[in-house]
């Protein structure tokens, strides 16, 4: 199933078990540690274990995509410092066309858990990171126009982190590669 723009910058099309109820952070209170975030609002206490699932955090600015010049970069992992990244750079390599989307992301990480938000659907859950890998399992997922998905998915993609950025890799709709910068705010 080809991914589509704004799903394509989530590649995490991830999700899910019923947002809101109390079994969906159960997973995520289970490994909490003590804590604050600030998540585009009120303070974030003790990290995922008090986020309203996938409502919390807002999708990032809008940004244009643009062709990648030369190969797509290699990765090599990272640790993902705690707080919130937004996508800065959208760079598409080795694609036939370029869609007219324009996404806008932003990630919450407080590890193990994460938030992320799309333009149009936002997630939360936990990740984990082996290598050059990064793997998200979400426990919600919710599209704007309201509602939330049940049923459990996985997604990994490739990533480099430092300590003010994260970069992650995956294929895009129109063949070939995204690369998405993420800037630690």
């Amino acid at each position: 199933m080809a991914l589509r723009g704004r799903r394509a910058v989530l590649a995490l099309a991830l999700a899910v078990a019923a947002c809101g109820s109390d079994d969906t952070s159960s997973a995520i209170d289970a490994a909490v540690t003590d804590g604050a975030l600030i998540v585009d609002g009120p303070p974030v206490d003790a990290g995922p274990a008090t986020w309203d699932q996938c409502t919390e955090s807002e999708p990032g600015p809008l940004i244009n995509q643009r062709v990648g010049s030369g190969p797509a970069p290699g990765f090599t992992g990272g640790t993902i410092v705690d707080g919130r990244y937004l996508l800065t750079d959208y760079a598409v390599y080795d694609a036939t066309t370029l869609t007219s989307d324009r996404p806008g992301v932003a990630f919450t990480f407080a590890a193990p858990g994460f938030q992320a938000a799309a333009n149009s659907v936002s997630f939360s859950g936990t990740f984990t990171t082996s290598g050059s890998t990064l793997s998200f399992s979400s426990t919600c997922r919710c599209g704007v126009a309201g509602g939330c998905q049940s049923s459990l998915l996985t997604t990994s993609l490739e990533y480099d982190a430092t300590a003010t950025s994260l970069v992650t890799s995956q294929p895009y709709v129109n063949g070939g590669t995204v690369v998405a910068t993420y800037t630690r705010q």
